[in-house]
């Protein structure tokens, strides 16, 4: 305040010799010499601490260019060096990041009115997913999406997996070298439209339309968390003409499955199940609103399943012992003549389920969690203001010390003694956790299994010279990149 009381004083002694300009800059210097005292008053009254914020060199830009370069890298060193609540700003918006069990419990606990999914992500959601998709429906949608997900479910699904995984195989040569995530993508898009939603529309999204729904799954920017729309308009006009792409096929989908429905022969598939939907209110699904649903679900498991299963070969490309161990496995539980997959019968591949397990806790599909902070939120003694972008990074808090000090290693085996039914576990979070799990945690899971399983039946995998598999950060859901391995059949495939 006694800055205030000089710079008046100063004004007043010298203001016959000042001019206007000197008075707009001591008017504009007071008053923001003002607004920083009252601020400093009330938060010193308040008694407000707020969490260590990472400088940059140049204020207005941030963090940009370590956070589009390499960030996990710049998370995880800023939590080396401020902790586990440190901030962080992008432009004009500004990342609060929670990192460790402690500050991760308060994020996956605190109520949606206060730590917000659907305003933090809705900038790049909305374009892809629809502008449907944030209202009140939505939850009504998800409570929908039990009758598909669910266990009985899973187990009509596990042989049409297969068919879809053994139809991708069979195009491959006895030997060669091949862009896993490529194939992966094209795997995960088939084998989960034509599970969860059936022949019908499986027939109009054949490989063609594999493209078309990677281009929307690779479309979770960063930049367009933080960019005004009017910035990135030419990109989504692109998205939406992808869109309408995709929407073209589903209407091909929806009439011929509305015949199927009017003669009686509805099999009962996903499709079915959308189109019979009705709201509370006795609305049905509109043709826009399951063209979202689709979206989600099959854009999810081409990020999810075609990620990691690719990540999944890379490791275990690294050393045959986990694909003989897979493979033997698969002998010992479906006999030597390798019997197709039960799904009752997948959870005695316990081989199986710590490569999945560890590849998901190295190479997580989402390396971070956001939400849009409603209402201020304190963790650790520190308050987290309305406006932050919350972050939590599964990719860091599952390397962080607690995982020991090979937890930068390839280490299935590490799962044998690793407790996953400790109470609040955020330490392995690569689904979520609590009211935020993943809906379609169970069914991703599966397919992961599946893929990985059924490719080891059949090839084993090594690695070219010169190998330089690289993730791929412009997106939110960073991707495989150069996973060029060679394969060769074995010589027991009946394929």
């Amino acid at each position: 305040m006694e800055l205030i009381y000089y710079f008046i004083d100063l004004r007043t002694n010298l203001s016959k010799q000042m001019t206007m300009v000197d008075y707009t800059l001591v008017a504009a210097l007071s008053t923001l010499l003002g607004i920083w005292g009252l601020t400093s008053y009330k938060d010193s009254n308040l008694r407000i601490s707020r969490p260590p914020f990472v400088p940059s060199t140049i204020p207005f830009v941030g963090q940009i260019a370590a956070y589009l370069g390499e960030p996990m890298e710049f998370v995880m060193e800023c939590y080396k060096k401020y902790g586990s609540v440190f901030s962080f700003n992008i432009l004009t918006a500004r990342f609060t990041v929670l990192v460790g069990q402690e500050a991760s419990e308060t994020f996956f606990k605190t109520h949606t009115k206060y730590l917000n999914a659907s305003n933090a992500y809705k900038p790049v959601t909305n374009p892809i997913f629809g502008e449907e998709m944030g209202h009140a429906k939505f939850h009504q949608q998800l409570i929908s999406l039990k009758s598909i997900l669910n266990i009985e479910k899973y187990r009509e699904y596990t042989p049409i997996v297969e068919d879809q995984i053994l139809y991708c195989l069979r195009k491959l040569e006895d030997k060669g070298q091949r862009d896993m995530y490529q194939f992966t993508m094209t795997v995960a898009s088939l084998e989960s439209g034509a599970s969860l939603f059936g022949p019908i529309l499986r027939k109009h999204f054949d490989e063609s339309a594999v493209p078309l729904l990677s281009f929307l799954s690779h479309s979770l920017t960063p930049v367009g968390l933080v960019l005004p729309s009017w910035m990135i308009y030419p990109f989504f006009w692109k998205l939406r003409k992808v869109r309408k792409q995709i929407k073209e096929r589903v209407n091909l989908a929806y009439e011929e499955k509305q015949k199927e429905i009017d003669s009686g022969n509805d099999i009962g598939d996903g499709l079915g199940h959308f189109m019979n939907y009705r709201y509370k209110n006795g609305e049905k699904m509109t043709k826009n609103e399951i063209l979202d649903i689709l979206i989600l679900l099959v854009a999810s498991a081409i990020h999810t399943t075609g990620i990691v299963s690719t990540w999944a070969l890379h490791y275990i490309s690294q050393d045959e012992k986990w694909q003989d161990a897979i493979y033997n496995e698969q002998k010992e539980v479906f006999g030597d003549e390798l019997a197709p997959i039960e799904y009752d019968k997948l959870d005695q591949c316990t081989v199986l389920d710590r490569v999945v397990k560890e590849t998901l806790r190295l190479r997580p599909p989402s390396v971070m969690l956001l939400r849009s902070c409603e209402i201020p939120v304190t963790v650790k003694g520190m308050t987290i203001p309305k406006g932050d972008i919350v972050c939590c990074a599964p990719y860091v808090n599952h390397r962080i010390e607690t995982w020991g000090d090979d937890r930068e290693e390839f280490n299935p085996d590490r799962f044998l003694e690793y407790d996953m039914t400790k109470p609040n576990n955020c330490e392995y979070v690569p689904f979520g956790r609590g009211i935020h799990l993943c809906t379609g945690q169970q069914f991703g899971t599966l397919s992961l299994r599946m893929i990985v399983a059924t490719m080891v039946r059949h090839f084993t995998f090594e690695r070219p010279p010169n190998y330089n598999a690289t993730v791929d950060f412009s997106t939110i859901i960073p991707r495989p990149k150069n996973v060029h391995l060679i394969y060769e059949r074995r010589p027991t495939s009946t394929l």
